[in-house]
């Protein structure tokens, strides 16, 4: 059973974010441009789309590149206490089976209730979308976003972007993906469930390298702000709690980002043992 604190704490800061993510939505919504273009310039950021041509195969690549003012931030897919995650919506783009969007590793800033995982400078988001079978690869990519930005005071950009495959856009597509934290596999890995806490353990060349740890799980679960546990050479130990999770509180899997110092260790699907 999660302490009373701790949900409530967390789902008032959510509650708060979330209405007034809703709120500015509703509010912002009727501003989207009905001809959209690769680019949304406003003053707190830059919004570009860029994708790069699919050369035959069934599945396209590409960018949104954010480009911030100095003294603004955005916020990661899982924002922490406070921020609003980013939304990158494919649906109006014709022939469409799957999207995966991919982030680079965030930093975390702020304190207490305003702690939040994002990105202080330029960040891209890199996308693969597979495309249905029989669908023609040089069709553009249409993609609402609704991101916020804050500094002082937090904005909402709400953009509808649009653009075409093109060579020209390969070196940037290449460069947002080459940035991506390196994938693992899960070997090395333990996640173990025990209550309001998650006991996260990797060992392996690298774990010595490890310093900090963001957890994605399933939705409703929201995971805090992990400690580093003492632990040998070759091994990482680290305690994350949790935060919020669902009524039925099972935990089949999470998908772990380790900072290391570099571009970041990503593994995922990492199955979840149940100690409690």
């Amino acid at each position: 059973m999660l302490s009373t604190f701790t949900c409530r704490r967390s789902r008032l800061a959510r509650a708060r974010m979330t209405r007034l993510a809703a709120g500015l939505l509703f509010l912002f919504g009727s501003s989207v441009k009905s001809v959209a273009s690769e680019r949304h310039i406003e003053e707190p950021a830059i919004l570009t789309l860029q994708v790069d041509e699919a050369d035959g195969a069934d599945v396209v690549r590409g960018t949104l590149t954010v480009d911030l003012r100095p003294g603004w931030k955005t916020y990661w897919l899982d924002p922490g206490a406070s921020g609003i995650p980013p939304t990158i919506d494919f649906s109006r783009t014709g022939g469409i089976a799957s999207a995966r969007i991919e982030t680079p590793l965030p930093h975390r800033f702020g304190e207490d209730l305003a702690r939040a995982n994002g990105f202080k400078t330029a960040v891209d988001f890199p996308f693969e979308i597979a495309l249905a079978e029989g669908h023609a690869s040089g069709t553009p990519i249409v993609a609402d976003v609704f991101i916020g930005v804050c500094d002082e005071i937090c904005i909402p950009i709400q953009a509808r972007l649009e653009a075409a495959p093109s060579k020209a856009s390969r070196a940037k597509v290449t460069e947002a993906f080459a940035k991506l934290p390196e994938l693992a596999d899960i070997s090395g890995v333990t996640v173990a469930l025990d209550d309001e806490i998650l006991h996260v353990t990797r060992t392996g060349d690298d774990a010595d390298n490890l310093r900090d740890l963001y957890v994605m799980g399933p939705k409703g679960w929201y995971f805090g702000e992990p400690e580093a546990e003492e632990a040998s050479a070759g091994t990482a130990r680290f305690t994350v709690p949790i935060e919020e999770a669902p009524k039925d509180g099972h935990l089949p899997t999470v998908d772990l980002l380790f900072d290391d110092g570099g571009r970041g260790v990503q593994i995922r699907q990492v199955p979840v043992t149940q100690d409690r």
